[in-house]
């Protein structure tokens, strides 16, 4: 006797599982409101959210079918039909199918995107690396890489083939970390050669001269080495600033690395994104 009320009870509540009833508007949203109240409080959020993931076509024809008892009803209930008699379950389980399949959508143009961005950055980077060596060249003196730490000053050689004076150029220099918590990582820091301004000897046309950068990196205390140097634009007497070949290059090869680190992002924010988080 006691299994049979066991079974019955059972029975009970598997008929009084909460489902969706599509009948009409307002029996939707009463459908609603009982499916909801039906589970835990801690879940009611997740799976309100749920309902509308798998039922957001509705929005209008629930309007509609509530504002016109007749067309508008008609209409609703021909939208709502697939969602007559669905349980908690199976709603949950659609919402979740539906969230993986906007998740890969959505993947598959971020990654669309950030390789487009790449191949358009090693296109640019390619039409610098193309272009004409300049009239001026500019060269890193002494040992390779420079000990930063032992040189106050960084020597460059520098041809002017133009038939004026060179009186300006800038541009930046990489050290790199040779020892403590931060070996083998670099950092770039500017610079301007002023001989207008600053005193200091300009080159002549046609010639070639060595001149003396001032090292920002220079202390006993930093174990850095300068491992690179591009001149980004100069300037001759009574002239214009004109870009170098090395800068066109040098701008490319950053605006390339940020693409690419740009794209690690996308691929660690898709590896660690849950599309059931709230």
């Amino acid at each position: 006797m006691r299994g049979w009320l066991l079974l019955g009870a059972v029975a009970l509540l598997v008929g009084c599982e909460a489902k969706l009833d599509a009948a009409s508007p307002e029996a939707f949203n009463r459908s609603v409101e009982k499916m909801v109240e039906s589970v835990p409080q801690a879940e009611r959020t997740k799976l309100v959210r749920d309902i509308r993931q798998v039922t957001k076509d509705l929005g209008p024809a629930l309007i509609v079918g509530i504002g016109d008892q007749n067309a508008g009803k008609a209409m609703f209930q021909q939208k709502a039909a697939k969602y007559d008699g669905l349980t908690v379950e199976q709603i949950r389980t659609a919402a979740h199918a539906k969230r993986v399949e906007d998740a890969e959508r959505e993947t598959k143009s971020k990654l669309d995107t950030v390789a487009e961005n790449i191949a358009r950055a090693q296109a640019a980077l390619a039409r610098a690396e193309a272009l004409p060596a300049d009239i001026v060249s500019f060269k890193l003196l002494g040992a390779s890489p420079v000990p930063a730490r032992d040189a106050p000053w960084i020597d460059i050689e520098v041809a002017n083939t133009t038939d004026a004076e060179l009186v300006q150029f800038a541009g930046v220099y990489e050290v790199r970390y040779k020892s403590g918590a931060a070996t083998g990582k670099t950092q770039l820091q500017q610079f301007r050669y002023d001989s207008i301004g600053n005193a200091l000897p300009s080159v002549p046309a046609g010639q070639t001269a060595r001149v003396q950068l001032q090292n920002f990196y220079h202390s006993p205390n930093a174990d850095l080495e300068v491992v690179s140097l591009d001149v980004i634009s100069f300037s001759v007497r009574n002239g214009a600033t004109v870009g170098t070949k090395a800068g066109e290059v040098y701008t490319a090869k950053q605006n390339l690395a940020m693409k690419q680190e740009q794209a690690k992002r996308v691929q660690e924010e898709i590896k660690n994104k849950d599309v059931d988080a709230l």
